[in-house]
Parts: structure tokens; C-alpha cells; sequence
């Protein structure tokens, strides 16, 4: 009934959190007790039924590598026909991509209050982005920077982050 007005994107996330339970029950990947085995099999189920039941609509299942594993263990899932697993996302790789990152978080909010940053990363100097390659994701660096921006406000005062180093005093702006 919802895709009759137009596609739609169907989303789950977090997950873990979900597939998780079925380790609290087991307690070891061993010893699957029958509990844990339909509570897997119910995530497994309701994945496939949305799959095969939906039409003109994007069913994207976002979560860690283990925890899909555990999924599409379950013998009502097919995984490997219904789904196309897509590769993992690794550290980021170089220094612009990371400015790529920051500048596609902060850009579209600058414009709609029509602020002009004095570089398109602004408050995030280029030292704290050569730091990003090869050590952090796109979302523990967003996650980074968060964390600077929140103590910013907290402070009520703007600083640049000039390292993502998490023990690092932020430096306010002149």
C-alpha cells in the first residue's frame, strides 16, 4: 500500500542490536539453543517477507559484517539469492576524501542559514584531516567531530579542531 504513491527506501538499521540477543540466549556460538535459532529465524523471515513481498521499494539492511552472518545463517534466508552484500566500508583512505566528508556534513547546513565558513571544512583544520586516512571511518570521524562541535556549544564559544585526538583542548578561533 505505501509504494502505490511512489518508491519508497525501506531501512533498517542497527540491527546488532537485534542479532546480539540471540548471543545473550546462546551464550556461545556453539551451543545455538532452539530460543535463539527462532529468534534468528524471525529476523531471517521477516527480511524475506518484505523482500519477496514489496514492489518498487529499496529494502537496505545496514549492519556489522558478524551480524549479517548470523542472519543469513538461518535457513529461511537465502541471502546470497535475495540480497546483494555490499562491501564493507574500511578507513577512509586519503586526505580528501575526508575533507570530501566534512564539507558534504557542513556545506548544505551553512547554506541554509547562509553562513560563510572561511574554508568549506570550517571549524575542521586541515592538520585534524590529515589525521583521517587509514585510522578513521566516515562515521568515527563524523562522530569526532560531533564531539568538538557539542563542546564547543557547551563552552559557548567556536574553536577550530586541529587534531582528532580525543584528549586534545580545543582551540578557540581568532
Amino acid at each position: 500500500m505505501i509504494a502505490l504513491g511512489g518508491p519508497i527506501v525501506f531501512a533498517f538499521d542497527q540491527l546488532d542490536g537485534l542479532v546480539r540477543q540471540t548471543k545473550i540466549v546462546v551464550g556461545n556460538e556453539s551451543g545455538e539453543t532452539a530460543g535463539a535459532r527462532r529468534y534468528r529465524d524471525d529476523i531471517a523471515t521477516t527480511l524475506t517477507e518484505l523482500r519477496e513481498e514489496t514492489r518498487r521499494t529499496l529494502l537496505v539492511v545496514a549492519c556489522q559484517t558478524e551480524s549479517w552472518r548470523a542472519i543469513s545463517r538461518s535457513s529461511l534466508l537465502s541471502a546470497n539469492e535475495r540480497f546483494d552484500v555490499l562491501p564493507e566500508l574500511g578507513a577512509i583512505p586519503d586526505k580528501a576524501t575526508a575533507r570530501r566528508i566534512v564539507s558534504a556534513r557542513f556545506g548544505p547546513r551553512y547554506a541554509a542559514i547562509g553562513f560563510t565558513p572561511t574554508y568549506d571544512t570550517w571549524p575542521v583544520n586541515d592538520s585534524a584531516l590529515a589525521e583521517a586516512p587509514d585510522r578513521y571511518t566516515a562515521r568515527r570521524l563524523i562522530m569526532r567531530i560531533n564531539q568538538h562541535v557539542t563542546a564547543c556549544v557547551a563552552a559557548r564559544r567556536t574553536a577550530e579542531l586541529v587534531t582528532l585526538a580525543e584528549t586534545a583542548a580545543p582551540r578557540p578561533t581568532r
